[in-house]
């Protein structure tokens, strides 16, 4: 019986041993990996291209590593966009290689020739959710027939949580709008580039209809 019990014994520490020689390398391998995430983000999902294009399409300022780094917060275009309304930016990440794996860091397709689609028609992605959410399509009106840009709201800190509501409020509107006139610019920009090159190019229709996606996504999202 004594024999029994220090076989048994043997072969547990034996058992023991080699989990504890093979297993380090393993352990070793997941700490790195680990080590490479942002602290604070160790599990948390992983974000595609499409997420930074649909907020990058609204928001061009913005650096792809802060939209990633966000998105990697919250796990949704939906929080990420309300975030940047809120403040008005995103804040960069420590380790922006880490938070922009290679997978998500490619750069988007470029358009090709192909079919020309209307200026009407481009812009119909931004006279979307958004716009209407915020009710804005009055403001967008007066600001087409006056030529004035919208001004951007005082930082100022009310006594009333109404009051800031409205001053948060009206922020948001402001950066919808100036998110707008961006695109309008970056479209009357790249139509001007097309209309004095030597062979004639135009804009393919899928890339409208990516440019109109990205719209609706944020859109529907918020």
């Amino acid at each position: 019986m004594n024999e029994g019990i220090s076989v048994l014994v043997a072969l547990l520490i034996i058992v023991l041993v080699l989990r504890w020689l093979f297993g380090r390398p393993n352990d070793g391998a997941n700490a790195a990996r680990s080590s490479q995430r942002p602290s604070g983000l160790r599990g948390s999902p992983r974000v595609t291209r499409e997420q930074i294009d649909s907020i990058k399409a609204m928001f061009p300022d913005l650096n792809e590593a802060a939209i990633a780094y966000d998105l990697l917060r919250t796990g949704s275009t939906q929080v990420t966009t309300e975030n940047i309304l809120r403040n008005g930016t995103l804040r960069m990440p420590p380790n922006p290689a880490a938070v922009l794996p290679a997978g998500v860091r490619r750069t988007p397709p470029q358009p090709s020739s192909g079919s020309s689609y209307s200026s009407s028609h481009q812009a119909n992605p931004i006279n979307h959710n958004l716009i209407k959410r915020y009710q804005l399509e009055d403001r967008i009106t007066q600001e087409t027939a006056s030529d004035q840009l919208d001004k951007e709201p005082e930082r100022v800190w009310e006594s009333t949580a109404d009051k800031r509501q409205e001053i948060l409020k009206a922020r948001k509107q402001h950066m919808v709008l100036q998110a707008r006139r961006k695109l309008l610019e970056r479209q009357a920009k790249a139509a001007n580039t097309i209309s004095s090159s030597s062979t004639p190019v135009s804009v393919t229709k899928s890339a409208s209809v990516d440019t109109m996606s990205s719209f609706e996504d944020i859109g529907n999202d918020i």
